[in-house]
């Protein structure tokens, strides 16, 4: 079976958060995996962690017979810090930075998209699992296919 040009990218950009190690310039290394949507409940030992959750995609029907795809995707991400405000907003900044980074470097995801667009992000912290936070992370995904097969890259 023909792999859709959707699953391809979202597994390339799986591959390319578990390049975030911890060595070089990265703050962190992602024990915890990078893990296409989850609804189980975080393991208390297994952060940080990245779920990549696919939401909206949306269509632009170019010259035939191409579509440009546009795929919205929330990355969440669980980290561990100290309880005080200042620990969750310097541990949110500094993974923020981590996965940036990261995506600067394959931002074609081995030449499956063309482009990968930063949206937006939401920091939060977890009242009953304290000294858990988080963020979300809005990326959307640029890709083209052929309008008659969606695992077909132009």
């Amino acid at each position: 079976m023909t792999n859709s040009i959707r699953n391809i990218c979202v597994d390339k950009l799986k591959t390319v958060l578990a390049e975030i190690n911890g060595a070089g310039d990265y703050n962190y290394s992602i024990t915890g995996g990078v893990h296409r949507y989850s609804v189980n409940p975080i393991p208390n030992a297994d952060v940080p962690v990245i779920y990549i959750h696919e939401n909206r995609e949306d269509y632009t029907y170019m010259n035939v017979p191409h579509i440009n795809r546009r795929l919205s995707v929330t990355l969440e991400v669980w980290l561990e810090t100290d309880e005080e405000a200042v620990g969750v907003a310097k541990a949110s900044a500094n993974i923020l930075s981590d996965i940036e980074r990261v995506i600067q470097t394959n931002t074609t995801l081995d030449g499956n998209a063309i482009d990968i667009n930063f949206i937006g992000n939401e920091v939060f912290a977890s009242q009953d699992r304290l000294p858990r936070c988080g963020v979300l992370l809005d990326v959307e995904i640029v890709y083209r296919t052929r309008d008659t097969s969606p695992s077909a890259l132009v």
